[in-house]
């Protein structure tokens, strides 16, 4: 449909007719929250505009888990009956608002050289890939911002791709790292792995 409106009244209409759908406008001149109309909804065009699937009720409702979404079906008088997906939906909102760790704080510093200074991540996959991967450790130089991914089926392989990693730079580009920094998660908190960075020498950031 196309939307037409002003400070006054939003106006949607199919794009091969000039009748409105529905209107929707301020209870009050000067309010920015506009209300639906329901005198103004044609009724021969109510099923253009109305749905019910679990992606909008989710949505809706404050972005609820599958569970609450079933005991508000279960328990709410005049909940729409909706069709629930089999497999654990993805959305974007939801893994966004569960990300524990705040983003890096704006740097000015930067490596002087290759491998002076190295960044680290472990993030987890959506969906699982056909050979079991269900994350990855990412290894960025800072000077050259060149990149290393190593796909992982376990947490607890990021100590294996580190040790890899170190082995890797050592031999292939005769490089020692300097400096290391992380998002200081739980995988990098663990002994095994500070004691391998501290063994090597290496500074944590």
């Amino acid at each position: 449909m196309h939307v037409y409106g002003d400070v006054h009244m939003i106006t949607l209409k199919l794009p091969e007719s000039n009748t409105p759908v529905f209107q929707c406008g301020p209870l009050n001149s000067g309010e920015k929250l506009y209300w639906l109309q329901a005198s103004s909804v044609t009724p021969t065009l109510l099923n253009l505009v109305f749905k019910e699937d679990y992606k909008l009720m989710h949505h809706h409702f404050g972005h609820p888990s599958k569970d609450v979404m079933h005991h508000a079906l279960q328990n709410t008088k005049g909940f729409p009956k909706i069709d629930f997906p089999k497999s654990k939906p993805i959305c974007p909102s939801c893994a966004q608002g569960k990300m524990p760790q705040k983003a890096f704080l704006p740097s000015s510093s930067c490596a002087s050289a290759p491998f002076d200074k190295i960044h680290s991540d472990l993030k987890q996959f959506p969906l699982e890939s056909y050979h079991h991967h269900k994350y990855f450790i990412s290894f960025v130089d800072d000077y050259s911002g060149f990149s290393w991914i190593t796909l992982l089926r376990q947490k607890s392989s990021a100590i294996n791709a580190l040790k890899y990693f170190l082995a890797m730079v050592h031999t292939q580009y005769g490089r020692t790292i300097k400096g290391w920094m992380s998002d200081a998660g739980r995988e990098y908190k663990s002994d095994t792995f500070l004691g391998t960075l501290k063994a090597k020498g290496i500074k944590i950031l």
